[in-house]
Protein backbone atom coordinates (compact mmCIF):
# COMPACT_ATOMS: atom_id res chain seq x y z
CA UNK A 1 0.00 0.00 0.00
CA UNK A 2 1.34 3.23 -0.89
CA UNK A 3 1.94 5.68 1.68
CA UNK A 4 0.27 8.67 1.34
CA UNK A 5 3.49 11.00 0.79
CA UNK A 6 3.78 8.41 -2.21
CA UNK A 7 0.69 8.72 -3.72
CA UNK A 8 0.83 12.49 -3.69
CA UNK A 9 4.50 12.58 -5.19
CA UNK A 10 2.74 9.86 -7.76
CA UNK A 11 -0.31 12.45 -8.50
CA UNK A 12 2.97 15.57 -8.81
CA UNK A 13 4.57 13.66 -11.45
CA UNK A 14 1.60 12.41 -13.35
CA UNK A 15 0.34 15.96 -13.47
CA UNK A 16 3.96 17.36 -14.40
CA UNK A 17 3.36 15.01 -17.49
CA UNK A 18 0.24 15.31 -19.07
CA UNK A 19 0.98 19.40 -17.78
CA UNK A 20 -3.03 18.80 -16.36
CA UNK A 21 -3.92 19.41 -12.26
CA UNK A 22 -6.26 16.82 -11.10
CA UNK A 23 -9.24 19.99 -11.03
CA UNK A 24 -8.37 20.06 -14.84
CA UNK A 25 -8.28 16.61 -15.61
CA UNK A 26 -11.59 15.68 -14.31
CA UNK A 27 -13.03 18.81 -15.72
CA UNK A 28 -11.77 17.81 -19.42
CA UNK A 29 -13.02 14.38 -18.64
CA UNK A 30 -16.37 15.46 -17.72
CA UNK A 31 -16.64 17.49 -20.62
CA UNK A 32 -15.69 15.01 -23.07
CA UNK A 33 -17.82 12.74 -21.72
CA UNK A 34 -20.76 15.23 -22.11
CA UNK A 35 -19.98 16.07 -25.62
CA UNK A 36 -20.08 12.48 -26.75
CA UNK A 37 -23.60 12.33 -24.64
CA UNK A 38 -24.91 14.93 -26.93
CA UNK A 39 -23.45 13.56 -29.89
CA UNK A 40 -25.03 10.46 -29.22
CA UNK A 41 -28.55 12.23 -28.29
CA UNK A 42 -28.18 13.77 -31.62
CA UNK A 43 -27.30 10.92 -33.65
CA UNK A 44 -30.66 9.21 -31.75
CA UNK A 45 -32.85 11.99 -32.32
CA UNK A 46 -32.00 12.21 -36.22
CA UNK A 47 -32.34 8.60 -36.67
CA UNK A 48 -36.12 8.80 -34.69
CA UNK A 49 -36.83 11.41 -37.16
CA UNK A 50 -36.56 9.49 -40.09
CA UNK A 51 -37.98 6.86 -38.85
CA UNK A 52 -41.07 9.15 -38.18
CA UNK A 53 -40.55 10.73 -41.73
CA UNK A 54 -40.76 7.66 -43.25
CA UNK A 55 -43.92 6.31 -41.93
CA UNK A 56 -45.72 9.75 -42.58
CA UNK A 57 -44.65 9.37 -46.43
CA UNK A 58 -46.54 6.17 -46.69
CA UNK A 59 -49.46 7.85 -45.39
CA UNK A 60 -49.37 9.98 -48.08
CA UNK A 61 -49.32 7.56 -50.56
CA UNK A 62 -52.09 6.01 -49.16
CA UNK A 63 -54.48 8.92 -49.06
CA UNK A 64 -52.91 9.58 -53.11
CA UNK A 65 -54.12 6.32 -54.36
CA UNK A 66 -57.46 5.63 -55.43
CA UNK A 67 -59.91 3.19 -54.32
CA UNK A 68 -59.09 -0.02 -53.62
CA UNK A 69 -60.53 -3.12 -54.84
CA UNK A 70 -60.39 -6.37 -53.59
CA UNK A 71 -59.13 -8.94 -55.89
CA UNK A 72 -61.64 -11.80 -54.91
CA UNK A 73 -65.09 -11.74 -53.54
CA UNK A 74 -66.15 -13.31 -50.59
CA UNK A 75 -67.46 -16.42 -52.74
CA UNK A 76 -64.57 -16.84 -54.03
CA UNK A 77 -61.92 -16.77 -50.91
CA UNK A 78 -64.65 -19.21 -49.27
CA UNK A 79 -64.26 -21.49 -52.08
CA UNK A 80 -60.88 -21.60 -51.43
CA UNK A 81 -60.63 -22.14 -48.24
CA UNK A 82 -63.00 -24.85 -48.42
CA UNK A 83 -60.61 -26.93 -50.99
CA UNK A 84 -57.73 -26.75 -49.24
CA UNK A 85 -59.17 -27.64 -45.82
CA UNK A 86 -60.69 -30.73 -48.00
CA UNK A 87 -57.58 -31.96 -49.38
CA UNK A 88 -55.87 -31.45 -45.67
CA UNK A 89 -58.81 -33.99 -44.75
CA UNK A 90 -58.52 -36.07 -47.72
CA UNK A 91 -54.78 -36.34 -46.87
CA UNK A 92 -55.27 -37.11 -43.41
CA UNK A 93 -58.15 -39.51 -44.28
CA UNK A 94 -55.17 -41.43 -46.70
CA UNK A 95 -52.63 -41.29 -43.92
CA UNK A 96 -54.77 -42.86 -41.25
CA UNK A 97 -56.23 -45.11 -43.54
CA UNK A 98 -59.68 -43.78 -42.74
CA UNK A 99 -61.96 -44.09 -45.86
CA UNK A 100 -64.73 -41.99 -44.45
CA UNK A 101 -62.38 -39.06 -43.53
CA UNK A 102 -61.24 -39.68 -47.12
CA UNK A 103 -64.90 -39.39 -48.57
CA UNK A 104 -65.56 -36.15 -46.22
CA UNK A 105 -62.28 -34.66 -47.37
CA UNK A 106 -63.37 -35.40 -51.22
CA UNK A 107 -66.55 -34.14 -50.50
CA UNK A 108 -65.77 -30.66 -49.03
CA UNK A 109 -62.88 -30.03 -51.47
CA UNK A 110 -65.69 -30.26 -54.80
CA UNK A 111 -67.90 -28.29 -52.46
CA UNK A 112 -64.82 -25.79 -52.03
CA UNK A 113 -64.44 -25.86 -55.90
CA UNK A 114 -68.23 -25.31 -56.75
CA UNK A 115 -68.20 -22.32 -54.50
CA UNK A 116 -64.87 -20.93 -56.15
CA UNK A 117 -66.64 -21.37 -59.77
CA UNK A 118 -69.55 -19.59 -58.16
CA UNK A 119 -67.59 -16.65 -57.39
CA UNK A 120 -65.24 -16.73 -60.58
CA UNK A 121 -68.62 -16.76 -62.38
CA UNK A 122 -69.92 -13.72 -60.01
CA UNK A 123 -66.36 -11.76 -60.70
CA UNK A 124 -66.75 -12.27 -64.69
CA UNK A 125 -70.43 -10.82 -64.20
CA UNK A 126 -69.08 -7.71 -62.70
CA UNK A 127 -65.91 -6.77 -64.58
CA UNK A 128 -68.20 -7.36 -67.69
CA UNK A 129 -66.53 -10.34 -69.53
Amino acid sequence: MKTKQALMSSRAAESRQTGLHGGNKIFINTFLREINMKLTNMKLTGFFAAIVLTFCSFGVYAAESEEVVAPMNKDQVEGRVGEAQGKVKEATGVILDDKKMRVEGNVQKNVGKAQKGIGDAKEAIKKGE
